[in-house]
Order: C-alpha cells, then structure tokens, then sequence
C-alpha cells in the first residue's frame, strides 16, 4: 500500500492542464444513469426518474471540466429524442452533470446514429483527443471501437461501464470490450485510472475518494432507484478485474483499502435481485 502511496505522490509535479481541444462522449443509460437497459420492466420503470444516477459520476465530469482536462461534454443516447430529452435533459441538470450537449435518436430506425453523431463532432470540431465513456449492455463497445478505427490519428480513449457480466444472468449477458477500451467498475476506479493518466489533479482524485467511498461503503446492497448509487441490486461486474487504488495520503490508507475491497468483493457475486 505504501508503494503505490509513493506512486501517487511521484505524479503531483506531472499534472498538467490540457491544452488544445478535448472532448468528452458519455452514454447516458447505465453508464451514468441507472437505467438496466437489459431488462424491460425496469427501463420502463427507470425510464423517467431524475435521481437514478451512478454514484459520483456527476462529480468525475464536473472535476474534468473544471480542471480543463476535457473542454466540452457532449451526451449521446440512442434514446428517441421526441421522447427522452425533455427527460435526460431535466436528469442530467437535476443530477448536476456539466452539459455542452445533449444527442438523441431523431430515427429509431437508424442503427448508426451513434456512429454518426460522433463522426460529425469529430469532423466539425476537430477535436485533439476524444474521450469515449460508454458501458457494454448494448452497442457501445462495437460503435467506439468502430470509430477509434475510422480515425486512427485522432488520440481516443474509452471507458466502458462494465455493468453486465458475460456471465449470463436471467438472460442478460454483457457485450464484450474490444481492443484498446478500459473497463471501470465504479466512478472511484474510473477516476484512479484518470488519475494515473494526469487527467485529473490529485485534489481531485483525493476529493472524489473521501467524498465518494463513505458513501459506496455503506450502500444498501438491495438498492436499485430513487437516488444516486453505485451498486444497484441488478449490477453484475463480475468480470471486471480491479487494480490497486492510488493512495492520496497516509490519513487515506484504510479507507482506499475499505474501498477495494468493497468494489471485490461486489464483483465476485452475482446480482442481489431475485
């Protein structure tokens, strides 16, 4: 635990604001909000809520923006804009997520909307990196991997939710990542890994740890709406494979270590619902 205290400290004089153009991409469902898009019953019954957001994920983006490691947010839905923005759009200010835009389907026919979308803000923005944050319930994997191909000179990296397992449970099986894409179990372990990356400051990462982790410490395991959550019952991570924690100080020891065990142990079971 010490040795990677001494990581963490070794990367204070390293952090650096961006410079040029950097752009955030983030899904909504069951990347930030908690939505189970794999089981019908309860998209339609998490479909309109405005407090089902993943735990801390509003606080990473806001430490993102702030610090100008990314310039501009973007969120990207395959969901019917005649329908759920209104909605994603009163979530996304409820919740207190940073917006620079807001893309939904026009066309529930057109399968590459995703693809598309991001190919014109990549076209017209002209971004110097592009940050993909997704999960792997439906087609995220396969649509940024698709576009990592499609311009391999432009710098992207992409997290994905790993919110389903590929073990199946009840029918529901996760998609797997493709080459190059980052799994993250939690906002704690997203954060880490930007953290490692000097795209987020030390203050923020010790932040989002000693905010964040009393919190996911003490979540009711059962949980699955009404509030901000980082485990909801259905979660299935079971094949996401945590790294040590960066430690921000000595104070922070046991709690960082309360913490990966927590995020272990949640994915080495199955899901709490029956």
């Amino acid at each position: 635990m010490l040795k990677i205290l001494y990581s963490f400290l070794a990367l204070l004089p390293i952090y650096a604001e961006a410079r040029d153009l950097k752009i955030l991409v983030s899904d909504i469902d069951d990347t930030i909000k908690v939505s189970h898009v794999l089981d019908k019953d309860s998209t339609v019954a998490n479909a309109f809520t405005r407090k089902n957001s993943f735990l801390g994920m509003a606080e990473l983006y806001q430490a993102l923006k702030r610090e100008k490691s990314v310039d501009q947010i973007y969120y990207l839905s395959n969901a019917p804009v005649w329908l759920m923005y209104p909605f994603h759009k009163k979530f996304l200010k409820r919740t207190g997520f940073p917006v620079d835009g807001l893309i939904l389907r026009k066309d529930i026919r057109d399968r590459d909307h995703k693809v598309s979308a991001l190919r014109h803000i990549i076209l017209t923005q002209k971004p110097s990196e592009l940050l993909l944050i997704g999960d792997n319930g439906e087609q995220d994997t396969v649509k940024y991997h698709k576009i990592a191909k499609e311009f391999p000179q432009l710098k992207i990296t992409t997290y994905i939710h790993q919110a389903y397992s590929q073990i199946e449970f009840k029918g529901s099986r996760g998609q797997l990542l493709e080459k190059n894409q980052i799994g993250f179990a939690t906002s704690i372990d997203l954060a880490a890994d930007l953290f490692t990356k000097k795209m987020l400051s030390p203050h923020s990462y010790r932040r989002i740890m000693t905010t964040l982790a009393p919190l996911a410490l003490t979540e009711d395991d059962e949980i699955e709406r009404g509030k901000p959550m980082m485990f909801p019952a259905w979660f299935d991570c079971r094949d996401f494979t945590l790294h040590s924690l960066p430690v921000p100080s000595i104070e922070e020891i046991d709690l960082v270590e309360k913490m990966e065990q927590r995020i272990r142990e949640r994915c080495a079971r199955e899901p709490y619902e029956d």
